[in-house]
């Protein structure tokens, strides 16, 4: 609808949207309060008093560290006065000193009358100590008393619960329960969308959803390459010389460090998280951007980096002209320099998409550091858009709900509040490149029944994302190194009702310590041995079979259910399975179509009741 468009969308969440967005966060996390029937004041009274348990017990531990230290004080000058009293002692006897005698035997009494020292604080720090169990054991319950007033309200936290806070404020946004294989279809069906196949990579969490109908999806993958690494080795070699002649002949010795490199093949992990949207506008258009740091620049500093920027424009202009090409510059210096895109290779369609408005937002984007400023990669494939900011990188978008329990409903809602704020604005952020642009969000969609062109139910974006929450102790292959990260593929999927049996193959590593030895002369002449420690990594895989599907059903249910187990019959105490955003998923052993079945029917009945 017209009244939903963000014609300025930076403006916009600067002015509205993002006070929007944290009113929404606070109401929904008071209508949870509301909904478990959690009482505020009464937890205020039980944190409170739940501090001052912990505050004595700390008072009393910091009382009883200084007493130990105290009495390691006495104990050493004991040790210390009494050795030097009978050092001096002895001297004195043997010299026939008196002063040394009597400055020992003093010295002696005073480190042995240090022992009274000792014993004080012994006893001090005795009936100190004695005051920490009571203590600890005062501010435990006490602590649980808070745990058990927040009991309703930490078992109703659940996944995607930031998303809806979006939603609700910003309608034009919609975000899916979990990527559906219709949504994938229609990507790669309509958009010619890729659907990566390669095993050096695997996806630890994804987001999907629509503007007017055109798709999104924000995903998280975890990439491995493998290439040279570097091993250094060293050894330190010294030697002697005669130097000098007659009285000044002496032995000289020298040292030197001798190093050698070698390189292994070995593998790099790096993720990565992008977004990727799709609309059919400007089908024809290929460009890339990357950012420009024009935020980190004040005035007088942008407009000499617009002066150089466009006269190297120009001449990239004139000599395309020149060889036959079609770059043209648009007369907006400042968004030419700044946004970039100059590898673009249809002029009309880039006219069509950046019209004066979309360039205005475009740089209010770039030039502004609040909330990040310019920090995005930008790729435009055809019908196919991809940002990649540097804020997302590290954030996680699919944080467990446990990271809001809590025992103080007070710093909970500051934490909850505080992360979805960071969520929005990371997600508004990665998609405001584009929100920029009003020609993508006027092009409505009207497609919405895609074709069903997959073999599962469930995408293999999220058949990796939820094995990668599964304890990966299900995954490693033989031999394999615990210590590296597994890439998890969905390989072979079969569907039985709205069951997937998903085939996950698994790629690490074994390890294997080896040495290479490297001759390298030293500079007293001869040839020495290095030893350079490397490691040898040589692929292991393994194929371990899952099973996946949604119950729409919730974290609490589903904790609920493993607690009273309802699901035994299935797989024990929960060992290798996930539960996530209404999906569950466990590894499992069925051999056959029939097995299959009588497990989705299981799911079925477990979560209708």
């Amino acid at each position: 609808m017209a009244e939903d468009i963000l014609y300025k969308p930076h403006m916009m969440f600067e002015h509205g949207l993002q006070k929007q967005y944290h009113e929404g966060a606070e109401k929904y996390f008071d209508n949870l309060v509301t909904k478990t029937k959690t009482d505020v004041e009464l937890n205020r009274l039980h944190v409170k008093e739940y501090k001052k348990a912990a505050e004595e017990l700390a008072t009393a531990r910091k009382k009883l560290s200084g007493e130990r230290g105290w009495m390691t004080f006495f104990i050493v000058f004991t040790f210390l006065l009494s050795i030097v009293g009978f050092i001096l002692f002895i001297l004195g006897i043997r010299a026939t000193s008196t002063p040394l005698i009597v400055a020992g035997v003093i010295t002696f009494v005073l480190g042995l009358s240090c022992i009274f020292g000792w014993v004080h604080f012994h006893k001090a720090s005795k009936a100190v100590e004695a005051t920490i169990a009571p203590l600890k054991q005062k501010a435990d319950m006490a602590l649980q008393v808070c745990y058990g007033d927040m009991a309703p309200l930490n078992a109703d936290f659940d996944w995607n619960m930031p998303s809806r806070i979006m939603e609700s404020a910003t309608p034009l946004i919609d975000l899916d329960e979990y990527f559906s294989s219709s949504t994938l279809a229609y990507l790669v069906d309509k958009f010619n969308f890729p659907i990566g196949e390669k095993d050096d990579t695997s996806v630890l969490g994804v987001i999907s959803g629509h503007i007017q109908g055109n798709p999104f999806v924000l995903e998280k993958v975890r990439n491995v390459s493998v290439h040279n690494k570097a091993y250094i080795g060293s050894i330190t070699i010294t030697w002697t010389t005669v130097e000098g002649t007659g009285k000044d002949r002496r032995t000289v010795t020298h040292t030197q460090t001798l190093t050698a490199t070698t390189y292994h093949p070995a593998p790099f992990y790096h993720d990565d998280t992008r977004l990727i949207y799709a609309n059919e506008a400007a089908p024809h258009l290929h460009f890339s951007r990357s950012p420009s740091n024009a935020h980190k620049l004040d005035e007088h500093e942008r407009r000499k980096a617009v002066e150089k920027g466009a006269k190297e424009l120009a001449k990239k202009a004139q000599k395309a002209v020149a060889n036959g090409g079609t770059y043209m510059t648009m007369g907006n210096d400042e968004f030419e320099v700044f946004f970039g895109g100059s590898d673009r290779d249809n002029e009309v369609e880039f006219r069509l998409l950046f019209t004066p408005l979309a360039q205005k937002n475009e740089l209010e984007l770039l030039e502004d550091p609040t909330p990040f400023g310019d920090d995005f990669y930008m790729v435009k494939d055809g019908m196919i858009n991809s940002v990649a900011s540097a804020h997302s990188q590290g954030f996680d978008y699919n944080v467990d709900p446990s990271y809001f329990e809590g025992y103080d409903v007070d710093e909970m809602r500051t934490r909850f509040v505080a992360y979805c704020d960071a969520y929005i604005k990371g997600l508004y952020y990665d998609l405001a490149p584009l929100l920029s642009i009003p020609l993508y969000q006027l092009h409505k969609s009207t497609e919405y029944i895609y074709k069903d062109i997959l073999p599962g139910n469930y995408t293999s974006y999220e058949q990796e994302a939820m094995a990668n929450g599964i304890e990966q102790d299900a995954f490693i292959p033989k031999e394999a190194d615990p210590s590296l990260p597994l890439i998890l593929k969905a390989d072979k999927v079969t569907r039985i009702g709205a069951t997937d049996d998903v085939l996950i193959k698994s790629y690490s590593y074994k390890t294997t310590p080896m040495i290479d030895y490297v001759s390298k002369m030293g500079n007293d002449g001869r040839m020495h041995t290095i030893p350079v420690h490397w490691i040898q990594y040589d692929l292991r895989t393994k194929q371990t079979p899952m099973v996946l599907k949604q119950v729409k059903s919730s974290r609490k249910d589903y904790r609920e259910i493993l607690k009273n187990g309802g699901f035994n019959n299935l797989y024990p105490s929960g060992a290798f399975a996930h539960f996530e955003r209404g999906l569950i998923t466990f590894v499992d052993k069925a051999k056959d179509n029939q097995a299959l079945q009588n497990i989705d029917n299981q799911l079925s009945s477990i979560f209708s009741k």
